[in-house]
């Protein structure tokens, strides 16, 4: 579980493993010991057929390759790359401003990269005096969590 927390989320304190060979470092002991077996001092023993650079592990070299090659699918406004083009596809939809449309609310100022985020808002928040008031302060929310933020983060001292 520490592994995991430290790992995925950064919790705790980042501890950093050197290699005393060349002085590489890596966020864990595994990695660090991956790279020493099968890495470090080692003569790179798969060679990239267009540069000749080598590699020690296949998986180095085939990402090498995909890097360096025309091939995969590019997105035209960042330039990120992608394997598959459904992924190029989610990058373009989600991610990339260029194409992202826009959902507007024509009641306020408000807009959503989602139609169906705008439809909740329109249904819950606009237009519609806010029903969760803080006992502390005059702010008022619509929804019952960001009053818990709000009276968690600035009033903790009542707590």
């Amino acid at each position: 579980m520490t592994f995991h927390v430290y790992n995925k989320h950064g919790v705790i304190k980042r501890r950093r493993y050197t290699c005393s060979t060349c002085q590489r470092t890596y966020s864990n002991r595994q990695n660090l010991n991956r790279h020493v077996k099968y890495e470090c001092g080692k003569p790179p023993s798969f060679k990239c057929q267009f540069c000749h650079k080598g590699f020690t592990q296949n998986h180095a070299l085939k990402v090498h390759v995909f890097k360096s090659t025309e091939e995969g699918h590019y997105c035209y406004s960042c330039g990120r790359k992608y394997k598959y083009k459904k992924h190029l596809n989610r990058h373009v939809r989600y991610e990339c401003g260029m194409f992202q449309e826009r959902h507007n609310c024509s009641n306020c100022y408000r807009s959503y990269k989602h139609r169906h985020h705008l439809l909740r808002h329109i249904k819950f928040h606009c237009g519609k005096p806010p029903a969760f008031h803080c006992q502390s302060c005059n702010k008022a929310f619509h929804r019952k969590d960001v009053l818990e933020v709000h009276f968690l983060s600035q009033h903790a001292n009542l707590i």
